[in-house]
């Protein structure tokens, strides 16, 4: 498994907030990549302003990359709820 961390800053953010990319470079700098299924693809992340974050899915191989958001600090003893929006563009079979 490859891990690709782009972090030019180490900051974390406190709730309430909301974590989306801003544009392709905040995506790449402020997000990290781990390319598990090992395609040497790390980047099918993509930023849309269209879409936000997408995948493009490797066809040939298990779609098992991650991008992993900016920390956010949470405070003990406290509950959260965390949303997010996803969409399903293609299935490929």
């Amino acid at each position: 498994m490859l891990v690709y961390s782009m972090h030019s800053l180490l900051w974390a953010v406190s709730p309430p907030c909301i974590i989306a990319p801003e544009s392709q470079e905040n995506f790449d700098t402020d997000w990290t990549f781990v390319d598990v299924n090992g395609d040497g693809e790390p980047y099918r992340f993509l930023y849309s302003a269209d879409y936000g974050a997408y995948y493009s899915q490797n066809k040939s191989m298990a779609a098992d990359d991650w991008i992993i958001s900016p920390a956010v600090t949470l405070g003990e003893g406290k509950s959260y709820t965390i949303t997010a929006t996803v969409q399903n563009l293609a299935t490929y079979v």
